[in-house]
């Protein structure tokens, strides 16, 4: 069955996974996970496959739907350190 998953990428010792940021579940990529890079947002179609054991399900890509760039440039209340305003205090 055919899902999407958004999230972003990172480097694992034997290629890359994918945490979905819907229900934070973490995938091991296959095919062509050799042309994605960690620390990218993105969303992907493909097939869950099962795992036996203890690792993360295996997800197969059939196409990158949206790469949205690098994870974490932006803060979850837009502001970033540079921008916040702090108010002078007069005695």
């Amino acid at each position: 069955m055919q899902t999407y998953v958004t999230g972003c990428t990172q480097s694992i010792q034997d290629g890359i996974n994918l945490t979905n940021q819907k229900d934070n579940q973490t995938y091991s990529m296959m095919s062509g996970s050799n042309s994605l890079k960690a620390g990218e947002r993105m969303t992907l179609k493909g097939v869950v496959v099962a795992t036996d054991g203890s690792g993360n399900p295996k997800f197969q890509i059939q196409s990158l739907i949206k790469d949205y760039g690098t994870c974490g440039t932006a803060s979850a209340s837009g502001l970033g350190v540079s921008e916040l305003k702090i108010p002078k205090l007069n005695y």
